[in-house]
């Protein structure tokens, strides 16, 4: 009897194993359905990838882990943008400042929440600030950020109009703009490129991934593991502060002077870049301050380089105010002294930080009682 029912057991037991075993055998072994199946699932999903990433889902929850670290301040830039275009974005009833520069303005103002504080004491009112600083930031992406930004809601704009801004090599800038390392494509700054590069912009096909493939290549994977574990990156501006070498000193000594000698002027194509995204901002309603960054005195030891220098502040005065906008620039009990550079040009000093925030907000403050209304 017992042996008869261990028959039945093994009976019934075999299908069960023949089945598992066939599973795992059509699983690890190349077959014909296997293959068309892979193959079906990844169309699926790339498909799934290559048209559901697209501005509005940058726009919506997506956005807060575009960005793959907290230095990752084009990620931070190219989220803000997206957000700020999309039609779903309420206008709200706060003023709002944009603040777009290189790594100069990160460090001179260094802290949005401490700007933000400094503008509610300086005007009286809160503010929806971005701070859409990026490294090396050239004229091209910052009409980029200037028009995404913008497009929806005018605001105060504040631009940079050091001499570091105004360098016109078009090899210079063209080699930023190729790189795309913003996530996403003007067509006003492609214009720019057309009109005033004398060069085709870069194919645009209207497919995200396509068109921004660059920046999807060095974000993806931590966009991913941070959608995975919903740990968004908390941005961080002041993040361009280094360890220097009497070396590296002397390298930033000689580029930063050979850079003032070449635009003190204001004579070259970045500055008709200047006026093209100027225009494009007051067009649309916008207050500008054109921001003046500072440098250390200890590089204006010729007396030659001394006099470019203030040229180049006499001409950017005169620009600011040709081109509608209101100029910035620190005054003497705020201009940080030699001490407070890391390395000529960027601040490292929260005292003289501050004093700049400060120094930005009175001139927001200003900028905007001067389009006011009597």
């Amino acid at each position: 009897m017992i042996a008869q029912l261990d028959i039945k057991q093994a009976h019934a037991t075999r299908p069960i194993a023949s089945a598992m075993s066939a599973f795992w055998a059509g699983f690890v072994q190349p077959s014909f359905f296997a293959l068309a199946l892979m193959a079906v699932v990844f169309v699926i999903a790339a498909g799934g990838v290559l048209f559901g990433v697209t501005p509005s889902a940058l726009a919506g929850p997506l956005g807060q882990y575009v960005p793959r670290a907290s230095d990752d301040a084009e990620g931070f830039a190219t989220r803000d943008a997206y957000q700020l275009a999309d039609p779903g974005t309420p206008a709200g009833t706060r003023p709002r400042l944009y603040v777009i520069g290189n790594s100069l303005v990160a460090q001179a103002f260094a802290s949005a929440p401490a700007l933000e504080h400094d503008l509610r004491n300086v005007t009286g009112r809160d503010w929806n600030l971005y701070v859409m600083t990026t490294p090396l930031q050239g004229p091209l992406d910052e009409a980029a950020l200037a028009d995404y930004a913008t497009s929806r809601h005018s605001g105060t704009v504040v631009l940079s109009i050091g001499f570091d801004r105004l360098y016109s090599d078009r090899d210079y800038l063209l080699r930023y703009y190729k790189m795309g390392r913003l996530g996403f494509r003007s067509e006003f700054a492609d214009n720019m490129v057309r009109q005033y590069l004398d060069t085709r912009p870069r194919r645009h096909t209207g497919i995200f991934l396509v068109d921004n493939r660059n920046f999807v290549l060095r974000n993806a994977t931590m966009t991913g593991l941070r959608m995975l574990t919903r740990q968004p990156a908390e941005q961080k501006i002041d993040i361009y502060v280094f360890r220097q070498t009497d070396i590296k000193l002397s390298t930033y000594s000689r580029e930063i002077l050979a850079s003032l000698r070449a635009t003190y002027r204001h004579d070259g194509v970045a500055v008709k870049l200047l006026e093209n995204t100027a225009a494009m901002l007051k067009e649309r309603g916008n207050r500008i301050v054109f921001y003046q960054t500072t440098i250390s005195d200890d590089l204006l030891t010729n007396p030659a380089d001394r006099e470019r220098y203030q040229i180049h502040l006499a001409n950017s005065a005169a620009l600011a105010k040709r081109l509608g906008g209101y100029y910035c620039e620190a005054p003497a009990a705020a201009k940080p002294p030699p001490q407070a550079y890391r390395d000529y040009y960027h601040i490292d000093d929260p005292v003289w930080q501050e004093k700049l925030r400060v120094t930005l907000a009175h001139c927001v403050a200003a900028a905007n009682r001067e389009r006011t209304p009597v």
